[in-house]
């Protein structure tokens, strides 16, 4: 049987479709058969000397190949990564992050490995870029079954290794005994296949994570009042993922004093984004501060919006409040400064909001006039109306706008189209999701 898979292993790393073979591959190769056990033989030097490992990286290496005597099994496996057609600089960052892989058994492991992947499909750079990715992996016989599965749920091989990036362990787990009923425990969260993998993008680590860590994760979802089944239960899981709950507890203790907030409030904000959760403290403070002292938003009112606090204070919040701001002075749409932030404050509302990104530049679209409007808290015959009494004059809305900056847009609806009387900033509800 070894003799077979040897046979198969030279076929398939000089076959046409694979990469030419590199000069150390060949002297590898060439070596290896004449290699013999050496009293002599410095580990150190030949990580530093065959393998490319800085002197440094080598000395950290060899603690875990001090029974190495020889070089003929490493020599063996550097040539099958060359082979395979990574370049020296690969196969030192394999040795690097894995030295113990120079004495995997090419033919029994290895060879083995390359054969059951090559059957589902992979090409000999997918399968040397997973050996760049999980050296720990590949050297384990359950990739081979692990990794069909883990394939088809995260849907392609691109999405797989932008996971194994951050956790290749999922590769070397129990399918039967932890994957497996992780991903049944997940889908009875009612989290899909999609959701799943895109929680596991975010938290690598999750599915390889024994099954009762798991539950106990969504324990601590549903405890910060995001119930299983609902569609921000994914990101709740994704927020308390390997927290404690006393962390948890320090989290929710920092929103409550930076946002002014009170238990209720917390519960209304987290369950519409949980990711506060993940904010540093002094990210959100800075945050709070500048709506509730600068901008002079209610504490509840941002409960109740808390995607705002989503966006980057510096590259979103500021510029378009303060652009906002300016419009609305420079074109005196309001007949006091109250009613000029009373705009303001709405105009920020609004563009945390994923629609203000739909505004076509050079185009004035009706319905787009129209849903800004009942965003706002206009009724629809009220949006309609303004639009028809607008429309002659339409093309005046786009005459000086920027393309990068869809606030200005908005603004210069808003100023065509009402004035801040007919605004109630109690119905300025809008969705969740970023802008």
């Amino acid at each position: 049987m070894l003799r077979l898979q040897s046979c198969i292993l030279t076929r398939l790393l000089s076959s046409p479709a694979t990469s030419p073979v590199s000069p150390l591959h060949r002297l590898l190769s060439a070596a290896a058969p004449a290699a013999s056990p050496s009293p002599s033989f410095a580990v150190e030097d030949y990580l530093v000397a065959t393998c490319g490992l800085t002197r440094a990286q080598a000395l950290k290496a060899s603690t875990k190949l001090s029974h190495l005597k020889s070089p003929t099994k490493p020599d063996a496996v550097l040539a099958f990564l060359a082979g395979l057609g990574l370049s020296r600089a690969d196969i030192a960052a394999v040795v690097a992050k894995d030295p113990k892989f120079l004495c995997t058994n090419v033919d029994r492991t290895l060879a083995s490995t390359l054969i059951d992947l090559t059957g589902i499909g992979l090409s000999h750079t997918e399968i040397a870029r997973l050996v760049s990715l999980a050296p720990f992996s590949f050297r384990s016989r359950s990739i081979g079954s692990n990794l069909p599965y883990c394939l088809h749920l995260f849907g392609s091989y691109q999405n797989l290794t932008r996971a194994l990036k951050f956790g290749s362990d999922l590769l070397r787990r129990s399918l039967q005994k932890v994957v497996k009923p992780n991903v049944a425990f997940l889908h009875e969260c009612g989290i899909d296949a999609i959701g799943i993998a895109s929680l596991c993008l975010a938290v690598p680590w999750l599915l390889g994570t024994k099954p009762e860590q798991v539950r106990a994760m969504a324990v601590r979802a549903e405890a910060v009042g995001v119930p299983r089944g609902s569609g921000m239960f994914r990101l709740a899981l994704q927020a308390v993922a390997f927290r404690s709950e006393e962390t948890i507890a320090v989290k929710v203790e920092q929103l409550k004093t930076a946002c002014r907030w009170s238990d209720a409030e917390v519960g209304t904000a987290v369950c519409k984004l949980p990711m506060l959760l993940t904010m540093s403290k002094d990210t959100m403070q800075s945050k709070s501060e500048f709506l509730i002292s600068e901008v002079g938003l209610e504490p509840d009112y941002i409960a109740r919006r808390p995607a705002m606090l989503g966006l980057s204070l510096k590259g979103r919040l500021r510029p378009r409040y303060y652009t906002a701001h300016s419009w609305i002075g420079r074109h005196q749409v309001a007949d006091d400064k109250q009613k000029a932030w009373r705009f303001a404050r709405a105009l920020l509302a609004l563009a945390a909001s994923a629609r203000c990104n739909r505004l076509v530049v050079g185009k004035c679209d009706g319905m787009v006039v129209i849903d800004i409007m009942m965003n706002v808290g206009f009724s629809a015959g009220a949006a309609m109306s303004a639009f028809d009494d607008l429309l002659p004059t339409a093309t005046d809305f786009v005459e000086i706008v920027s393309e990068h900056c869809p606030v200005e847009v908005i603004i210069r609806l808003f100023i065509h189209m009402f004035s801040s009387s007919h605004l109630d900033l109690g119905k300025c509800d809008h969705t969740n999701r970023r802008a």
